[in-house]
């Protein structure tokens, strides 16, 4: 056998051990080729690539209308920045570590929704409707922020 061939050949079957330690799906080594091998270490490199998505806008505002009175409330949301951000994450945070979503809400309200906008608390939402539309809203806005 020709010595390229035979490092050819020895290189595939350890390949072909790696890939099938990987993905568990190779069932015979005749499948696996010099190709697949080399598909799936690019495969491995692109997952392993880590990009900055650009930073989103700091404010966020949308207006909601209370289905029960048609009252329209404009809300503006303001990203409080990384440090508060984490603040209000770890604060929200029951005994086990646990995300407690009663105290995320409560804390995302206060400290996300602007001065400016009606005042938005665990009491408005006994007068008027939306907790989860409004709660979603600002959430989604200020996880897009940690991203």
């Amino acid at each position: 056998m020709d010595q390229n061939k035979q490092e050819t050949t020895n290189t595939t079957t350890t390949a072909v051990t790696d890939v099938t330690a990987l993905t568990g799906d190779i069932t015979s080594t005749a499948e696996v080729t010099a190709n697949d091998v080399v598909a799936l270490a690019n495969q491995d490199t692109e997952a392993s690539k880590v990009t900055a998505k650009p930073r989103k806008n700091k404010l966020h505002q949308f207006d909601y209308e209370d289905g029960d009175t048609g009252e329209v409330f404009h809300i503006v949301a303001v990203y409080p920045g990384i440090r508060a951000a984490r603040k209000l994450l770890s604060e929200s945070k029951n005994q086990l570590g646990v995300l407690d979503s009663e105290e995320y809400a409560k804390r995302l309200l206060a400290l996300v929704v602007a001065p400016k906008s009606p005042k938005i608390d665990f009491d408005f939402f006994d007068e008027h409707g939306g907790y989860n539309t409004i709660v979603d809203e600002i959430d989604k806005f200020f996880s897009a922020q940690l991203h």
